[in-house]
């Protein structure tokens, strides 16, 4: 026969096994969480100069790609764009206008369609 004493033991290490085993099954993900979708970038951006200003035209990107709602768009410029070395350099970019669309009162929207103007326009100009 065996002793009480072996059963106990046993039991003892049978449920200590499952308890601390139990935590680490099931689906394993991540250590950290998932990023964020980030929205489509504007389509078709065209700038055409119409007298003393710049007019800005972009459609909304598609989101059919698993991307965020586009809430707004951040318009950017540099002047003496010929001269510069670096066209990707954030540090030769600024703000021209930060457009959130449920509240914006400086752009113009059809459907998708979006348009601005730049009135302080100055020759050599690039916009992003």
């Amino acid at each position: 026969m065996i002793p009480d004493r072996l059963i106990r033991s046993l039991l003892f290490a049978l449920v200590a096994m499952l308890v601390f085993t139990a935590p680490g099954c099931g689906k394993k993900g991540p250590v950290r969480p998932l990023e964020s979708p980030k929205p489509p970038s504007p389509a078709a951006f065209v700038a055409e100069q119409m007298g003393e200003s710049v007019a800005l035209f972009w459609q909304i990107g598609d989101k059919s790609d698993g991307g965020a709602q586009t809430q707004g768009f951040r318009i950017e410029r540099m002047t003496n764009y010929s001269d510069s070395d670096c066209l990707d350099c954030d540090d030769q970019w600024r703000t021209l206008a930060q457009i959130d669309l449920d509240y914006s009162r400086v752009l113009f929207r059809k459907n998708n369609r979006l348009a601005g103007f730049d009135t302080t326009v100055i020759p050599g100009t690039a916009y992003r």
